[in-house]
Formats: structure tokens, sequence, C-alpha cells
């Protein structure tokens, strides 16, 4: 919220509820040409600037955008001038994508969004024909998805009164530790002594048809091999085409499949500690995750949570009697058979690379990890590298390694580390596979530098460091 002078006072849950309000039969993929959207949904390739650079936030309805121009090949980019076109042609911008010159990874572009428009059980598909009931209305040519109006419609914005649906009331559209204008932050749930029920949690703003209740097992049985993509899910769970519920299941199915079948953690054994990194809006969600009991049956799973979010709500709850203190920070800890799922929070650190050398997990993951937007990325994985700790991360674009992978760890850095001990192990770059995560999200995401595609979980990112 820094980024705006005076943000402080104004409720982008209050700007958003009452256009959408206002203007009940404008369809979604036009509300981005109406004023008063609080925040840019492209950003410059060529100097950065966003769509919407200016934030008029005393009189935030009568802000207006400038008309980007679009790559007429990969459609992926966008610019707001031909000056700016040029530049990133040439690997001058300043965007995200810096050196990368853009003729170099135009072709690539391209094909990334052939191959997700084309796929068969993934891609639009889920959009147009399994979920089609709700998540292709309103959906935007350029790809994005409006989804905080969406959610108004659906009376499910807002903090800790929608449940599992709660996110912060700013008016940029990232967050991480710090509360909201209205005291809430991800995790506050975590502050009571129990979590809400199923239907709590959902809200009865979804009927039954629409909620997943976790606790109970799923009606029909698990798939030999496990599940391979939404379908299989849909028939596991007799989910409904009106559900809304991949909104948020995206995120439990994107762990499963990441152990499950990118690490194949299993093979290493039933029990498992496991990583997951850069949590957010995922503590709103912890109850969601009981159904990975289902899904990995007979395994003894524990999932820690690293973050600056997981440890600001940790710090915040410091002596009060809540699900966060009553088991030192354990906030789940439930069994299913022979199998059982753990899920605690680190109150110690918010960056990988800050835990101690001699805890080594099974694997680290993150959903939505941002690699390319953050450069705290850096040194976690770095450390997780020169560890050899197998990882797996989602992230929103195919080309998304391509635009980062040598911050991971520089060849100056392994130069160094390897001839200051040339009698060790050699440090270096694993082998990265990125592919289509079969449990993406359904829609695509309000914000992006790269539309290859841009959605949610989107693809994986996975390696194994020797």
């Amino acid at each position: 919220m820094a980024d705006f002078p005076g943000a402080n006072d104004v409720s982008m849950f209050e700007i958003v509820k009452s256009r959408v309000q206002s203007k009940p039969d404008v369809p979604l993929h036009k509300m981005r040409d109406q004023p008063g959207k609080p925040y840019t949904s492209h950003i410059c390739l060529g100097c950065g600037q966003k769509q919407r650079d200016t934030i008029n936030i005393n009189n935030i309805s009568n802000n207006t955008s400038k008309i980007f121009m679009t790559c007429a090949r990969c459609k992926a980019v966008k610019y707001c001038c031909r000056d700016c076109q040029v530049l990133d042609w040439k690997g001058k911008g300043s965007g995200p994508t810096k050196p990368r010159k853009h003729k170099d990874i135009c072709a690539e572009l391209q094909e990334a969004i052939q191959e997700f428009q084309s796929h068969p059980t993934a891609g639009p598909f889920l959009r147009t024909r399994v979920f089609q009931k709700w998540a292709d209305q309103h959906h935007p040519e350029d790809g994005t998805f409006h989804m905080h109006e969406f959610l108004a419609r659906k009376k499910l914005l807002g903090g800790a009164k929608v449940g599992f649906w709660a996110i912060p009331d700013v008016l940029t559209p990232y967050h991480t530790a710090g509360k909201d204008r209205r005291g809430f932050q991800n995790g506050q749930m975590l502050l009571k002594e129990d979590f809400p029920s199923m239907i709590e949690g959902w809200t009865t703003a979804l009927d039954k048809t629409e909620r997943v209740d976790v606790t109970q097992p799923p009606p029909n049985p698990l798939p030999a091999g496990g599940i391979k993509g939404w379908e299989d899910y849909v028939k596991l769970r007799n989910l409904s085409p009106t559900s809304v519920a991949p909104l948020l299941m995206t995120n439990v199915l994107s762990i499963y499949q990441m152990i499950q079948h990118e690490l194949e953690l299993l093979a290493l054994g039933s029990s498992l500690k496991v990583y997951v990194l850069a949590v957010e809006a995922e503590l709103n969600q912890i109850p969601l995750l009981q159904e990975l009991l289902y899904l990995l049956p007979g395994v003894d799973l524990e999932l820690i949570y690293l973050s600056p979010a997981a440890k600001a709500i940790c710090d915040e709850a410091k002596d009060k009697p809540c699900l966060l203190t009553r088991r030192n920070f354990t906030v789940l800890d439930v069994q299913e058979g022979t199998g059982r799922l753990r899920v605690k929070l680190d109150p110690d650190y918010g960056h990988y690379d800050e835990v101690a050398h001699d805890i080594v997990p099974d694997a680290v993951l993150g959903l939505n990890a941002g690699l390319g937007s953050y450069s705290a990325w850096a040194p976690t994985l770095h450390k997780i590298i020169r560890m050899g700790t197998p990882f797996c991360f989602s992230d929103q674009t195919k080309l998304i390694h391509r635009f980062t992978e040598t911050n991971w760890l520089p060849i100056s850095v392994v130069r160094t580390i390897n001839n200051a001990f040339p009698n060790y192990r050699q440090l270096q770059m694993p082998d990265v596979t990125i592919q289509l995560n079969p449990f993406h999200g359904i829609v695509g995401r309000d914000v992006a530098y790269v539309l290859a595609p841009n959605i949610s979980n989107g693809y994986l990112i996975t390696a194994f460091p020797e």
C-alpha cells in the first residue's frame, strides 16, 4: 500500500462492490473499461509503466487507462508506445524480461499460448467445457479475469467474514504480511480457538452443491495411480459444474500434483516433511488441506508453511490461547486410516534461506511463487540448490524460468564456491522441467507482465538438485 499515498483511507472492497452493484448488467470483461479500477492489468515491457500509472486516491472514479499496444505475433506482451516495443525487441527495455530480447522469446511465447489453447484436458477446455456454467461467462479476450468483481457478484469478496475466500482489503494486487485498513491480515482465522466449519468457511453464499466438504471422504473411489486432472477430481467428488470451489481447490490440488506426480515423493517412503514457501492467502485456506488425506492415503505428511505472512501471524498470536499456540504452531493435525496430515507454521523465519542448514526437508514447494517478481527468491533458490533439495514451484507463465534462472545461482557464485572447495561435490545448476499444471486455476489472473498464459498455478517448475 506504500505505492499509493492515502491508500489507508480507501477501501478496494468498497470501490469494487460499488461498481459491481451499480452496474449489475455490465459483463465482467467490460468492467476494466469502466472508471474506478484501483489497479492496473498490464505493464509495459519497454519502460515498466503501468497501464494505469497514476492513481487519484481522492477521486478514483475519474481515473483513466492508457491504451497499450500488444505484440501482433505472440499477443503475450504489451507496450505503451512504439519506442518501448523497439527497445524490448532489442533487449534494452526495463521490464521484467530483461535482458532477454523479445525477438528471441517471441516464438516461444507463441508456442506456449498455442499449447495452452489446444490442450485436450486443461487450458480453455476447462473453462468452456468442464466449468462453463460459471467460468466462461465474462471472460475477457486478453486472457485476464476480473476476480474481485466476480467475487463481489458472488458475495464472496471480503476479509474474515468470508472464511476461506478472505483476502486483505488493499489497493495493490499483492499483499504479504501487514494488516489492511480494517485490521485484517492473512491467517487471521488462526487466532481463533477453532477453525470455522465447512459451511462457515465456504460461506452460506454457496449452496451445498458448490462446496467441497473435505472433512468427509469422497463419494467415489480414488483411481489407481491417483487423479490426473480436474476431470478426475470432478468425478471423485461429484463436483457440480456450477461450483466455484476450484478457485480455491487449485492450491490444494497443486500441492498434491507436486508431491504425487512431479516429485514422486512417495517413492521416498510414507513419512514426508515438506516446506511450503511464500504462503499468503493460503493461510486462510488451511482446513481445505484435509483433502490430501484422501488423495494421499496412508501417508504421514507434515507441511511447514513459511513466509513473512506466516511469521507475522505467529507474532500476532504471542501468548494468546488460539490455534497457533495450542500445539506449538501446529494448526492442523488430522488422521484418516493410517494416514496423517500435520500443518505447522514456522514462527521464527520469513524466508527459507534463514532456516538452519541442518534442517533438510524431503522437498520444498511454492504456490504462485512469482519467481520473476521478487528478488528474495534468489538467496532462497541458491540455498535449495546448494542443499540438494528437490523443489517444485507453480507460476503463471511457462517462460518464468527463462527470465529468472540466472538469478538463482549466478555463474560467478558457482565458480567461486567450486574453486574454494575443490575436494567437495561441485555445485551446478540442476536440470529444470516446466510443464502445464493439470490442476491450474480455471480462470486468468487479474494482473500479469506476460500473458503466456496468465493463470493461477499455471505451470510447475520442477528440479532435483544433486
